[in-house]
């Protein structure tokens, strides 16, 4: 599908004035800081920049505000206004806490298994973020389940949330595009990692920079499959030293775990056709392979678990009455 992007600022004059179109550029950066221009500089009293891609072989324009802002009539006690239990993020970096991604993987689980990622390779890849974004529906449809869910148990408007929930996804967006661009997430081998957790050591954003680089690295997988040994070849070669392996083995960990919490991926390193019976023998040697690489002995984990998720029939003969298919 070829698609092209253009993003569309208006402005409107007057407390109860029409938006009209002011300019339309294909920066998206740019056309944000023009949109905060024209309300800094009271050329406006409110603004608003509308995201459209057009695909060429529908024809068709998919258009998603990415940016609003304006002035309001009603004054209202900014106490009031930005409640702190009306939103559950309240800065970028609160997007990728566990929680927030268990959020977002619940929200997001069939985007994610149509692409094969996981929410944190997701996070840290621009072109995947791109796509999300393109979709529409399925990203405002997220935005406002977490909204409803947040304001049933406050007063805040369900549209106030959604507005300040759109601002923080753009925000966390918006580093990834300007990092993409600017500076871009290191490309390594496997056995490169290592190298850069020492460097990373100590540095505000090391847990930011090492997800982007293995976000990169991930997204030359073939398969689950593919994807799971790589992890586990990156676990077993981390450093003996405590901070840097720390860092590789929490890293590795997180990604491993959404991983193995979707059906999708499990269904394809198990097998479709396994019966029950199967899928517990092949992944508990699966389990233990991934243990004991992480328990530091030097175990070949990701040299078991290949050959254990590919075996036609299970180590050992289970009985057949009693087991469920």
């Amino acid at each position: 599908m070829r698609t092209q992007i253009h993003y569309e600022l208006f402005k409107r004059a007057g407390a109860k004035g029409a938006c009209t179109m002011h300019d339309v550029l294909s920066s998206r950066e740019r056309a944000i800081e023009m949109a905060q221009e024209l309300m800094k500089g009271e050329k406006a009293t409110g603004v608003k920049v509308v995201k459209e891609t057009y695909n060429d072989d529908t024809g068709d324009y998919l258009s998603l505000k990415i940016f609003e802002d304006g002035h309001n009539q009603v004054k209202v006690d900014p106490k009031a206004e930005d409640a702190p239990h009306a939103i559950p993020c309240f800065k970028p970096d609160d997007l990728y806490s566990y929680h927030a991604r268990s959020t977002m993987t619940r929200l997001l689980t069939d985007f994610l298994s149509r692409n094969k990622v996981t929410i944190t390779e997701l996070i840290h890849r621009a072109d995947l973020l791109e796509k999300l974004e393109a979709t529409g529906a399925v990203y405002q449809h997220a935005i406002q389940k977490v909204a409803v869910a947040q304001a049933a148990s406050t007063t805040t408007p369900v549209q106030q949330i959604v507005k300040s929930l759109n601002e923080l996804s753009s925000q966390a967006f918006n580093r990834v595009y300007r990092d993409q661009r600017k500076a871009p997430f290191p490309e390594l081998q496997a056995e490169q990692f290592d190298e850069l957790a020492r460097k990373l050591v100590g540095q505000a954003a090391a847990s930011y920079i090492f997800n982007g680089a293995l976000a990169l690295f991930l997204s030359k997988a073939k398969g689950w499959d593919d994807k799971v040994h790589r992890l586990l070849t990156i676990m077993e070669l981390a450093p003996a030293e405590e901070a840097p392996r720390k860092l590789i083995l929490g890293t590795v960990d997180a990604i491993l775990a959404e991983t193995l919490n979707g059906s999708a991926a499990l269904h394809e390193l198990m097998g479709r056709r396994r019966t029950w019976r199967r899928r517990c023998a092949t992944w508990s040697s699966c389990f233990w392979a991934a243990a004991a690489t992480a328990r530091g002995r030097g175990f070949p984990a990701w040299r078991t678990i290949s050959p254990a998720i590919a075996c036609p029939k299970p180590r050992q003969r289970w009985p057949t009455a009693s087991w469920p298919n």
